[in-house]
């Protein structure tokens, strides 16, 4: 149940909504929908007591302990307030309001400073990573204590320090139609590079004026260079057996693309593990609004001229990697994903918590459209964008706004599967079996930022 602050009973947030003015009327896309309800916890003597609104100071010691438990704290060590540059002891915190599947928590730091809103996630999340003090206990300790050799000595968990980092430039963004053009890899032990590849790959038809505007590469450049099979085969043979493969987006568009073209050659693509930068830099530095290629350069102040061709593209990928591994090693950066924690019944306000928006309910907020705009008169079925803080029904929204149409579901009438974080395999096999073409999250960015 949702208990109202009025003494009202809600079973459902939908109902909650409909009795209550929940959100103003002109309020833009993404803003939470705050709601007049109480958020109850059950106290170790099996009583429900009644917690936002209270310092956290304020509450009797039975009530601490399970609101701490609810929110995912630490119960026997320190509160921290993590933000992009500090961390600080938090003296005292107060759920503010609950909306949905969240509650909006006030912390007050230790010097007397009171916090903006934050989500109770977000919140538990800056507790997830030990402090830096608490960091090398003996469990820790013994967990890495392995017995090191040559190759291992300056491993970071995770993180390898021999890999070989590759990068495609390619003819379109549908990683099931597209073809490579050219192939950029460099190869990289104990941290020092060895060796580079670098292949032009011929391509059976004009190179798109799109793709042209990217990369660069002409059709008189390629006419001269190998067919797929030929480049293919000299790129597995450069990685070898067993390689670790890194490279920016590369488990969305670059390996589904090696993996359908080595197929098509007969050929076998077999590596050991794959490392996603772009996924990396996401836990690195979650406070980022995007984590393209072009925003990390200039986070890191990595200047490159030649960007978007292969080769050069690998030369940043490996600064973004190395960037992302010293951190984790210094411990100023964490690549921890956040635990999700299941809901607990003693927490009232937590039951049937949950978006159900619809993509058809979405309605776009403006009849201007751009026409060119390439999802305008597009069906359009997404994943959670980062752009859009994961956020699907802002999504959906952007979507609408440029002419396009959301859907939950793919249909064969569907333009464009966005594989963000949350389309899963089903919906990317029944796109290719319907000839949808499918693209990344970082793709779908570009559409509405014009990055790379």
């Amino acid at each position: 149940m949702i208990y109202g602050a009025n003494g009202e009973i809600f079973k459902t947030w939908d109902d909650a909504k409909s009795k209550v003015e929940s959100v103003p009327a002109d309020a833009a896309p993404g803003t939470p929908r705050t709601y007049p309800v109480d958020a109850y916890v059950e106290d170790e003597n099996g009583n429900r007591v009644q917690v936002n609104g209270f310092w956290f100071s304020e509450l009797s010691e039975e009530t601490r302990k399970p609101l701490l438990r609810e929110l995912g704290l630490p119960i026997t060590k320190k509160i921290m307030y993590r933000d992009r540059d500090t961390v600080s002891q938090v003296l005292d915190f107060k759920i503010e309001d609950v909306w949905d599947r969240w509650c909006n928590v006030v912390v007050k730091l230790a010097d007397g400073t009171i916090t903006n809103r934050t989500h109770s996630w977000y919140f538990s999340d800056m507790n997830s990573v030990p402090e830096k003090e608490n960091a090398a206990t003996p469990k820790r300790k013994k967990a890495v204590t392995t017995k090191k050799t040559a190759e291992t000595s300056d491993d970071v968990p995770g993180l390898p320090n021999s890999y070989v980092v590759f990068d495609l430039e390619t003819t379109g963004l549908n990683c099931t139609n597209c073809q490579i053009a050219e192939i950029g890899a460099i190869k990289v032990r104990d941290g020092k590079v060895v060796d580079t590849f670098s292949q032009l790959v011929y391509i059976d038809f004009p190179m798109p004026q799109a793709a042209l505007n990217v990369n660069n590469i002409t059709d008189e450049m390629l006419a001269d260079a190998p067919h797929a099979t030929e480049a293919m085969k000299s790129f597995i043979e450069f990685i070898g057996e067993g390689a670790v493969l890194v490279g920016h987006n590369v488990k969305r568009y670059d390996l589904p693309i090696m993996k359908r073209v080595a197929t098509a050659c007969r050929l076998d693509f077999d590596y050991a593990k794959a490392i996603d930068t772009y996924q990396l830099a996401q836990l690195a530095w979650p406070n980022l609004e995007r984590w393209s290629m072009q925003v990390l350069r200039k986070l890191l102040n990595i200047k490159n001229d030649d960007a978007h061709r292969a080769l050069a593209d690998c030369e940043d990928e490996i600064s973004v990697y190395d960037a992302i591994r010293n951190g984790v090693k210094s411990g100023e950066l964490s690549i921890e994903r956040p635990r999700r924690r299941a809901s607990r019944p003693g927490a009232v306000y937590n039951k049937n918590w949950g978006n159900k928006v619809k993509a058809k309910d979405i309605k776009p907020t403006t009849d201007k459209f751009d026409e060119s705009h390439p999802l305008f008169g597009k069906l359009v079925v997404s994943g959670d964008v980062a752009m859009f803080d994961g956020d699907r029904v802002r999504t959906w929204q952007a979507i609408a706004n440029v002419g396009g149409t959301p859907q939950d579901n793919i249909t064969k009438k569907t333009g464009y599967l966005v594989c963000g974080e949350g389309a899963g395999m089903t919906k990317r096999n029944k796109a290719e079996q319907y000839g949808i073409e499918i693209i990344s999250a970082d793709e779908f960015e570009n559409m509405f930022k014009g990055e790379e």
